[in-house]
């Protein structure tokens, strides 16, 4: 039995498979900012989330005065 790819399974199978991901930056408080990414597939489920810090504060719009 031959093992099949995504893309060969859903010619077979027919209809697309497709995964969309979106990413967001979340504040969390006045000083941390994350990087959430969230991946669906073509029905809305989410396969995937994935959070982690952001480069800055700045991404989620958080102004530090020292």
């Amino acid at each position: 039995m031959k093992k099949l790819s995504i893309s060969e399974a859903t010619t077979i199978v027919g209809g697309n498979c497709t995964q969309t991901c979106t990413v967001k930056y979340v504040a969390t408080g006045t000083k941390a900012c994350n990087v959430v990414t969230t991946c669906v597939d073509k029905h809305g489920k989410v396969l995937s989330t994935n959070s982690k810090p952001a480069g800055s504060l700045a991404d989620c719009n958080i102004i530090v005065v020292p």
